[in-house]
């Protein structure tokens, strides 16, 4: 919804944190989204393959939302840095969704 408002949108502006920041936050909680739908026991036993997966999934949809803003009035559409940041959050969502899978599963 978001990445549909124009660049002037006081929606957009309404919050402290940086634009990287919040693309993190955003990426990552999506990434997190993702990895639940995974069951516990497959992530242990191929976290590599998962996160790779769940990695990939976020990062193409990161791709697809900056070219969609691409067509948004007064948003732009080829921040690179703005990928980075989307890959970023999701490269966290898997490493820390694993590890509180493996330390659930050693209770």
């Amino acid at each position: 919804m978001l990445s549909a408002l124009p660049g002037n949108s006081p929606l957009l502006n309404a919050f402290e944190f940086s634009d990287k920041i919040k693309h993190f936050i955003a990426y990552f909680v999506l990434g997190l989204s993702l990895c639940l739908w995974v069951p516990s026991k497959r992530w242990l036993a191929r976290p590599v393959v998962w996160g790779i997966l769940v990695i990939a999934i976020c990062t193409a949809f990161g791709v697809c939302d900056e070219f969609h803003q691409s067509f948004v009035p007064r948003r732009s559409g080829n921040d690179l840095s703005d990928l980075t940041a989307d890959f970023i959050g999701a490269l966290f969502s898997p490493f820390i969704y694993y590890l509180a899978v493996r330390w659930r599963a050693s209770l």
